[in-house]
């Protein structure tokens, strides 16, 4: 059995948002959170380090940081189905990203994936 091997980073950002679908806990009010994911990249114990005998460069994970920076940060993050809050939102010129579905964790942390 090979070497397991990871690197992480920590990605911390300031946004707002609430539960929509008939939620009705807290979270159906608009609130703000400080956010952090942890981007997580793991080498499969039979893979072999890049070229440079990384897992995977540091740099790889700054344009993560940034696109949350420019897409996420100090913005609400709302889902589609909000029209209310996402038409305030519009006709205010406040900064925000629409989401499929409610922006709960899991769908953050997945859209996170993705990027």
């Amino acid at each position: 059995m090979g070497t397991r091997r990871t690197v992480q980073k920590e990605i911390r950002w300031e946004a707002a948002h609430r539960l929509v679908k008939g939620y009705t806990g807290k979270c159906a009010h608009n609130h703000g959170h400080s956010w952090v994911a942890r981007v997580v990249v793991e080498l499969r114990p039979e893979g072999a380090l890049n070229a440079f005998d990384f897992v995977r460069d540091f740099a790889d994970f700054q344009a993560v940081k940034q696109w949350v920076d420019e897409h996420w940060d100090h913005a609400t993050l709302v889902s589609e189905g909000d029209e209310a809050l996402l038409r305030w939102l519009r006709e205010n010129e406040q900064r925000h990203y629409v989401f499929p579905a409610n922006p709960t964790s899991e769908v953050i942390a997945e859209t996170l994936f993705h990027i």
